[in-house]
């Protein structure tokens, strides 16, 4: 009887020992997202498309309102993938940049799209990297 506690007790230490051996590991494990650069800036100007198809690229575009453009990328953009938003204007000032993340990158691609509305000329450049 007194053998049969103690192979209990062994039990339990031994699955303990596998739980606490997988919550130290399984965290280490690195995922690395290789991603294609064509598919990158498939990505990116497939996103810039998607709104201007909308009309919405025009209208921010014309308006200035940066933070709503930037806001729509977030929801179209897949989560493992950060962004940098250039806009120039048609002599090549910069009017406004945001950086998602100052990660290090593996790959990054640029997609510049041109966008002419009512005698206003904006360069908006979506640079997207994994």
């Amino acid at each position: 009887m007194a053998y049969r506690g103690f192979s209990r007790i062994i039990e339990v230490l031994i699955a303990m020992m596998i739980i606490a051996y997988s919550t130290i590991t399984i965290p280490m494990i690195v995922y690395d997202y290789t991603v294609d650069n064509s598919h990158l800036h498939s990505i990116a100007f497939n996103i810039l498309y998607t709104l201007d198809s909308n009309g919405d690229l025009s209208v921010i575009a014309y308006n200035g309102d940066w933070d709503l453009l930037v806001n729509y990328i977030k929801l179209l953009i897949p989560q493992e993938l950060s962004f940098n938003l250039l806009v120039y204007d048609e002599n090549h000032n910069l009017l406004f940049s945001y950086i998602s993340n100052f990660k290090i990158f593996n790959s990054m691609v640029s997609a510049p799209f041109v966008l002419k509305l009512r005698g206003v000329t904006r360069i908006i450049v979506l640079q997207v990297w994994v």
